[in-house]
């Protein structure tokens, strides 16, 4: 036999059994269709296998273990990334709704305040009316007029006392704006004594002013009307703590880079010391406002027991 036929007889062979082997793979691939079937390559060929009818094959996965060390840390920082993300968005949303919830509060006590303050207003200002009437009449006598009088002081006080409440009302709730302009501390004190004595200051009250020439021309920054307001309050709490009398000084003097305005009394009774004592005004709404009009200008309100009464003073910021 030569060796051209041997030749082709195996290139005939070997095609015969390509072309047999593309059969049976188009074959397997069409009845195979729903069976898993895998195929690996291995150094002395290759592996196909096959699973029954519907299964699932299980894929193990492996990793270096350094990569496997360096997940746990990966995962740590990603998760604490994103929890942090959580609890921020959180916390954000939580502050803006408690934020709202509670200006809407403040804002629905504001209005209740106001309008109980407005309804209680209206009548206080006819006692006081008839009051004042009954107080300058001459028909009447002397005791009835004295009685007047003192129904039209104590209307006063009580409307002093809710335009006392509403403003504390608004600088707790930041509704009051400070209308700061540069003032003389000097010419605010002898602003107060002048209305203190034209407001019909008893015989029985004795007030004077004391400021050092080198306080004549010192200056600050703060809001002239809320200033004057908090002397005024501090002043009446010195009349209304002594009724049988008492004498009243009013200074304004300069500390380093403070200024001090000074209210004291010799009464003996004075002003409550609460302040001092606790650091809050617990005595009515008259010393809370003065120590809320100090801190809105950054400063403070003290209580001291002087030699014979009793010491307030504001020191606010030059």
């Amino acid at each position: 036999m030569s060796n051209d036929f041997l030749y082709w007889f195996g290139f005939y062979v070997e095609y015969r059994l390509l072309c047999l082997a593309r059969g049976l793979a188009a074959f397997t691939r069409w009845y195979l269709s729903d069976y898993p079937v895998q195929v690996r390559v291995r150094e002395d060929g290759l592996l196909v296998a096959g699973g029954p009818k519907g299964s699932t094959w299980k894929h193990p996965f492996v990793l270096d273990m350094d990569v496997l060390k360096t997940i746990p840390f990966w995962f740590a920082g990603l998760f604490l990334l994103a929890l942090l993300g959580v609890l921020g968005l959180t916390a954000l949303v939580l502050g803006r709704q408690f934020r709202r919830e509670q200006q809407e509060r403040d804002f629905a006590r504001s209005d209740w305040i106001n309008g109980i303050s407005h309804d209680i207003r209206t009548p206080l200002s006819m006692v006081m009316g008839y009051a004042g009437q009954l107080e300058a009449d001459p028909v009447l006598p002397p005791r009835r007029r004295a009685q007047a009088a003192i129904i039209r002081r104590q209307s006063q006080t009580i409307r002093d006392l809710i335009n006392d409440l509403n403003l504390t009302m608004r600088l707790d709730y930041a509704m009051q704006p400070l209308r700061r302009g540069s003032l003389h501390p000097a010419a605010l004190v002898r602003q107060v004594a002048a209305d203190v004595l034209n407001g019909g200051l008893e015989e029985r009250y004795a007030l004077a002013v004391e400021v050092p020439p080198e306080a004549e021309a010192l200056t600050l920054e703060g809001d002239a009307s809320l200033l004057r307001r908090a002397l005024l309050n501090l002043v009446n709490n010195c009349v209304r703590h002594n009724p049988e009398g008492c004498s009243i000084t009013l200074t304004a003097a300069a500390e380093g880079e403070v200024c001090t305005l000074r209210v004291e009394d010799d009464g003996g009774g004075g002003l409550p010391v609460g302040l001092a004592e606790d650091g809050g005004a617990a005595h009515g709404t008259g010393l809370r406002l003065v120590e809320q009009i100090a801190r809105a200008h950054g400063g403070a309100l003290e209580l001291h027991r002087a030699a014979r009464g009793v010491l307030a003073v504001l020191r606010l910021p030059l």
